[in-house]
C-alpha cells in the first residue's frame, strides 16, 4: 500500500520501524474493532473475539463475519452476458461458487466499493443499537444466504476446483461451519441500495437515460 500522507492522530504502522509480524498480532490483540477487508488479519481478529467491519468482499460466504453485530458489503459484480451489475439478491442465486466470480469466468467483472459505501457501513457500525438486533432485510439476506449453503451442498460443492475426494468433504464441512456460524450481516444501508437492485447500476441507468 501507499504511504498515508500526515494526518493527526494517524499513525502509519506499516511504514514505521516497529512494523513486525509479532507486532501485527499484538496490535490486533489490543484494538477496539478491525477494518479491513477478507485476509489474515481478518481471521485473526475474529481469533480475538474482535469487532469486525469488512469491505470490498470478494464471496458471500468463507469470508462472512462470525460475530451477530459484524458488518461487511460486498464488491460490485457485473455480467458481461447481461450487461449490468447484479444485485445481492441475484449474487446468492448465480451459478457461481461463492468466491470471487472473476477468478473462474470473464462472465463476471467485480468493481471495488466506493468511498461513500465504505463511510456508510463504517458509521453504521459505531453508531448501532446496543445489543445490536437484525433489521427485516439483514434477516432476510442472512437467511437467503444458509439456504444458497445448503443448496451448494446437497448439489456436492464445492465443483470450483478439482481436489481430491478426501479434501472435497473437508472443504464441505469448512463451508457448512461458516454458513451455520456466520452470525454477521450486510450493513443495513448497503442491503437497501443493493438488495434487489444493485446501485451502481440504478446510478448508470439514470445517467445513461
Amino acid at each position: 500500500m501507499r504511504q498515508l500522507p500526515p494526518m493527526e492522530r494517524v499513525i502509519d504502522y506499516g511504514f514505521t520501524r516497529f512494523k513486525s509480524e509479532v507486532m501485527d498480532i499484538y496490535l490486533i490483540s489490543q484494538c477496539e474493532f478491525l477494518f479491513g477487508h477478507n485476509s489474515g488479519p481478518s481471521e485473526v481478529a475474529a481469533l480475538f473475539g474482535k469487532p469486525l467491519v469488512l469491505v470490498n468482499k470478494p464471496d458471500w460466504l468463507i469470508s462472512s463475519p462470525l460475530r451477530k453485530g459484524d458488518l461487511s458489503i460486498f464488491k460490485h459484480v457485473f455480467s458481461r452476458s447481461r450487461g449490468r451489475f447484479l444485485s445481492v439478491k441475484e449474487l446468492l442465486e448465480e451459478p457461481f461458487p461463492f468466491e470471487d466470480p472473476s477468478v473462474f469466468t470473464d462472465e463476471y467483472v467485480v468493481t471495488e466499493n466506493t468511498s461513500e459505501e465504505i463511510l456508510e457501513v463504517i458509521e453504521e457500525f459505531l453508531t448501532k443499537a446496543q445489543p445490536f438486533e437484525y433489521s427485516d432485510l439483514q434477516e432476510t439476506f442472512n437467511e437467503c444466504r444458509g439456504r444458497e449453503v445448503r443448496r451448494l451442498l446437497e448439489q456436492g460443492g464445492p465443483c470450483w476446483r478439482e481436489v481430491p475426494s478426501k479434501g472435497r468433504v473437508v472443504e464441505q464441512y469448512r463451508i457448512a461451519s461458516r454458513g451455520d456460524a456466520a452470525g454477521g450481516t450486510l450493513g443495513q444501508r448497503y442491503l437497501e441500495k443493493n438488495w434487489l437492485v444493485d446501485g451502481l447500476e440504478e446510478s448508470s441507468t439514470l445517467t445513461r437515460s
